[in-house]
């Protein structure tokens, strides 16, 4: 009785935080749109092309709010839907998935391969959901194959009837496959493959609320496989020794290069995060460099040297926290921040605890607090060198 009223309450709980989303949310979003296209309207011609580039990215970004807040609402009507369980025709509702898309897609040519006769007892509505987002993902990341092939199966995986969904386009590093199907995790950036990252949170959550269970197989550049089961779960599988990620030999930094002025390299896959910090630090004399992942931050770390690292952490790939792990190894003397979206977390701490992450901010609207940290921060190092 005493978990039933905890279940209710919290059921409660979530029909209000619905509500506020989709009312409380979306009124001052659509003020700020409106203002935004007002300014634009009323004031076109008077505002310089900077001018006009900002108002660009606060409509862009209001958006994009927007389509965030549309995924939050289809994660949480995942969860509180009743189950409805109906015999369903997986093969047919694939097909018709498939060609809705191919519909709204003409110019895409997909060999798609669908094994027919396959049933499942499930809830329609919610396996819908949950096949509409594993064949859009496969029909979004193989958008730069000619020879795009979309297939949809099963078999029997560890003793269980498993379904999958494969296809041959980007995939994905297996190293970081834990993430995929956390909210808003992403492992493409935005600029190559858009979307919010909660598509996969809601395959998981309708698979479990059957009692099933998912997981994916890839390799980068090589496709991916997505299985799901229906009622039940395979046996665990032996675990992984595959090294982890930064295994292996890494070639340390180049001499220092450029002018005698700090480099500062900001790392984020936001790029209008990048343009902010970059407009907020433009006055402080600093070599402003920018990476849109950890990857890329690394491999323009290994050309030269900078001053200080400052690193978004939720990143496709690598997070803010191992980049500056990485950092903190090839050389030590960097300045190494993250400012991110989200609260100081348990990996963060562990970073800073280690020394490999020196000081941790929210994202805010002020950068004052980077800007001081960032004074401070190569002035005390300035004075060691010089000591």
């Amino acid at each position: 009785a005493e978990r039933t009223l905890q279940l209710t309450t919290a059921n409660e709980e979530l029909e209000a935080f619905a509500f506020s989303v989709s009312h409380d949310l979306r009124a001052p979003l659509r003020q700020i749109d409106g203002f935004a296209a007002a300014l634009c309207e009323d004031y076109a011609g008077r505002l310089d092309a900077t001018g006009d580039g900002y108002l660009s990215r606060i409509r862009a970004a209001v958006s994009r709010m927007g389509t965030l807040i549309e995924d939050l609402l289809r994660l949480s009507r995942v969860t509180r839907a009743e189950l409805r369980l109906a015999r369903v025709d997986l093969s047919g509702l694939v097909a018709a998935i498939a060609a809705e898309m191919q519909r709204e897609n003409p110019s895409r040519k997909v060999d798609l391969r669908i094994r027919p006769g396959l049933h499942a007892e499930a809830d329609p509505g919610l396996l819908h959901v949950a096949l509409a987002n594993l064949i859009g993902n496969a029909w979004k990341f193989t958008g730069r194959r000619a020879d795009a092939v979309i297939e949809f199966g099963a078999g029997l995986h560890r003793g269980v009837q498993a379904y999958f969904v494969r296809d041959n386009g980007a995939g994905f590093d297996m190293a970081w496959a834990d993430r995929l199907f956390g909210t808003f995790q992403r492992l493409h950036a935005d600029s190559e493959f858009p979307g919010t990252g909660i598509g996969l949170a809601i395959v998981r959550r309708v698979v479990r609320r059957h009692g099933g269970d998912i997981w994916a197989e890839s390799a980068d550049g090589q496709g991916a496989t997505f299985y799901f089961t229906l009622g039940q779960r395979p046996a665990p599988a032996q675990p992984d020794m595959a090294a982890s990620p930064g295994d292996g030999e890494t070639p340390g930094p180049a001499p220092m290069t450029g002018p005698d002025a700090p480099a500062v390299l900001l790392v984020d896959d936001d790029p209008d995060v990048l343009v902010l910090a970059g407009r907020a630090l433009r006055e402080e004399g600093y070599e402003l460099l920018t990476a849109d992942s950890a990857e890329a931050a690394l491999v323009l770390l290994r050309q030269r040297r900078v001053s200080a690292v400052v690193s978004d952490f939720s990143m496709p790939g690598r997070n803010g926290a191992e980049l500056l792990a990485e950092v903190a190894r090839l050389d030590p003397g960097t300045l190494r921040i993250i400012v991110s979206g989200q609260a100081l977390d348990a990996v963060m701490q562990a970073g800073m605890d280690r020394g490999e992450i020196h000081q941790c901010f929210r994202k805010q609207t002020d950068h004052g607090p980077l800007r001081d940290c960032l004074r401070e921060g190569l002035a005390a190092r300035r004075g060691r060198a010089g000591a």
